[in-house]
């Protein structure tokens, strides 16, 4: 009788512990900011939270996201998120119910936020960035010959 209420108590345990990991928070703070392109930040455009229930909304938000099967060739992301030494390029917007990140060195490769934290992220954004929901999500893809050599920095290849 003792042994199986020490085995049930030892269980009880490693479940507490195995979840308290699981849902823990590790960072103080989340920045994100509006992308021009893949690698370059829009200026002036930085959001900051350090708000547990914010940092803890991105957090799991990409660490419970679903691998999508298949390699994605898709334009530059609206948002740039750092959450500790992670940098995720996310496409979010009001447009869309989807919220979609990358990483940057695999961007090939797309993982989809659960709905519920999809529903978090847009509202934490769309209240800190006054210009959410301006600009599509996903650049269009133009053909270079039709601009000048000035303006074709700015234009993506067919």
């Amino acid at each position: 009788m003792k042994r199986a209420l020490l085995v049930v108590a030892a269980c009880a345990a490693a479940a507490a512990a195995l979840l308290l990991f699981v849902f823990r928070v590790n960072y103080d703070a989340v920045v994100a900011e509006r992308m021009i392109d893949f690698e370059r930040a829009e200026p002036n455009s930085r959001m900051e939270w350090k708000d547990k229930e914010a940092v803890r909304a991105f957090e799991y938000a990409f660490r419970f996201a679903s691998k999508e099967p298949g390699t994605v060739d898709i334009g530059a992301p609206p948002y740039a998120v750092t959450l500790g030494d992670s940098r995720y390029l996310l496409y979010l917007s009001p447009d869309y119910g989807k919220v979609q990140f990358m990483k940057p060195g695999n961007t090939g490769t797309l993982y989809t936020v659960r709905p519920s934290s999809a529903d978090e992220l847009k509202q934490l954004v769309s209240e800190a960035d006054k210009r959410y929901g301006e600009q599509g999500s996903v650049q269009a893809r133009l053909d270079p010959a039709a601009f000048s050599g000035e303006e074709r920095p700015f234009v993506r290849p067919l």
